[in-house]
């Protein structure tokens, strides 16, 4: 009797976890689909002025609670960070979203690059949550660049979140 209560506890624990995991990723899409345009640091301005149909979505990597950060779906995240670099690297307008959850807290970053001047620029919306409340406002950053890395994708400095790395695998 005890092993079964334990098996449905592990499977009530699975099916929540596989629930947040899917509320994120909505949140996460309909996050990227709203665009912005940032200025200084911590501040948003007016709305960018880049049909969205010219901004190019380059999806969403998911993680979820492990000893080691790991994208849920690995082929998704090489897909999403090989898109977020080549337009980086192009200085064309994109985004990438990045949910890093755990068990019931989670941070949701949503990254836009534009061209400004013929410089590419990248910020990011900080949104963080504890579940089962939706994540809270988003806190915009300047970041002061984009590297590729062996594991993943580097935006580096942005403000008060730091340098954030997008894990490919």
């Amino acid at each position: 009797m005890l092993r079964a209560e334990k098996h449905s506890v592990s499977r009530k624990n699975k099916v929540f976890v596989l629930f947040v995991a899917a509320i994120m990723a909505l949140f996460t899409l309909v996050l990227a689909a709203c665009g912005s345009n940032v200025g200084g640091q911590g501040q948003a301005t007016t709305p960018t002025t880049i049909p969205s149909s010219q901004m190019q979505k380059c999806g969403t990597v998911n993680t979820l609670h492990s000893q080691l950060v790991v994208p849920t779906d690995q082929n998704t995240a090489k897909q999403a960070v090989n898109c977020f670099w080549q337009a980086y690297q192009q200085c064309q307008p994109a985004t990438i979203s990045y949910a890093k959850n755990e068990l019931d807290v989670g941070t949701i970053n949503t990254f836009v690059l534009k061209n400004v001047g013929g410089k590419c620029a990248v910020s990011v919306g900080v949104q963080k949550f504890i579940a089962p409340h939706p994540p809270g406002k988003a806190t915009i950053y300047t970041c002061g660049g984009v590297e590729l890395q062996s594991d993943g994708l580097s935006i580096l400095s942005c403000g008060d979140a730091g340098t954030i790395v997008i894990p490919s695998h």
